[in-house]
């Protein structure tokens, strides 16, 4: 994938003779070999049990040191369907109430990197956890993505009952909730 967009611009941009063209048979030479193909889609949903013990150990820890309230991300998280990279540039700016929605500043795209910034529907759940949030800051979560993303990680690594978790995870729970309470497609 990565050199798929070298190839698309060594050559005028680098001044390195790389073809499109040698990528493109490269890669239907590996697909035939079966060497690359297509990646393996996650479906996989938390438990119950799996969030219960997760959010009774994220509190805990908040309540006894000055952690990053972890329970609280990992609601939101359920709650709005959002990633944590998106989470996390959240500001309290961004908020509409009245309206229920909140502004994504550059929601993840494949085409557009930057500028993506889109507004979407919150539900009552995610701003009330927003709402229990003190404004310390300009982000209702003012925290770096990758220090909260290794923290998910080591609070999941601490239950041997819960394997292969990720905090990507909690989006697809969110989004199949939202199905589930028959939100339309438009909406979700």
């Amino acid at each position: 994938q990565h050199l798929y967009g070298l190839f698309t611009v060594a050559e005028t941009a680098y001044k390195i003779p790389l073809k499109y063209e040698d990528i493109q048979s490269a890669m239907r030479t590996l697909r035939r070999l079966k060497i690359v193909g297509k990646a393996n889609k996650r479906d996989r949903r938390p438990k119950f049990e799996e969030l219960n013990d997760l959010m009774e150990e994220a509190f805990a820890r908040s309540a006894r040191s000055n952690a990053a309230p972890l329970h609280k991300i990992i609601a939101f998280a359920i709650a709005s369907s959002r990633r944590l990279s998106e989470i996390m540039r959240i500001r309290w700016d961004d908020l509409n109430y009245a309206d229920k929605k909140v502004l994504v500043r550059d929601m993840k795209h494949p085409g557009q990197k930057k500028g993506n910034d889109v507004w979407v529907l919150l539900s009552d759940e995610a701003l009330q956890i927003i709402m229990s949030i003190p404004k310390v800051d300009d982000r209702i979560f003012p925290y770096q993505s990758d220090s909260l993303s290794t923290a998910f990680t080591r609070l999941v690594e601490l239950f041997e009952n819960i394997e292969d978790l990720h905090f990507h995870d909690l989006r697809h729970e969110a989004i199949s909730r939202a199905f589930e309470m028959g939100w339309s497609a438009a909406k979700v």
